[in-house]
């Protein structure tokens, strides 16, 4: 919620990807979809997850985890 606070972006990313697919993420988050990869544009990178409240429970934790980390996943 706070990640449009900090500046304005130039450029919003909204990458779908399944609530399991971690390692998918990172690999997003070090290539093209690298906030930082066009100096002196803000571009800001937002993964869109869908994750059904019975069969979600096993991946909370690391989703709440992951989202402390990056501040990134809806």
């Amino acid at each position: 919620p706070h990640k449009c606070r900090e500046r304005t972006p130039f450029l919003v990313l909204l990458v779908v990807t399944e609530p399991g697919d971690t390692a998918g993420r990172e690999a997003i988050r070090q290539t093209w979809g690298n906030e930082s990869s066009v100096p002196g544009v803000a571009i800001l990178r937002l993964f869109l997850l869908g994750v059904h409240p019975v069969f979600g429970r096993e991946l909370g934790a690391v989703l709440e985890e992951e989202s402390r980390l990056h501040g990134d996943l809806l």
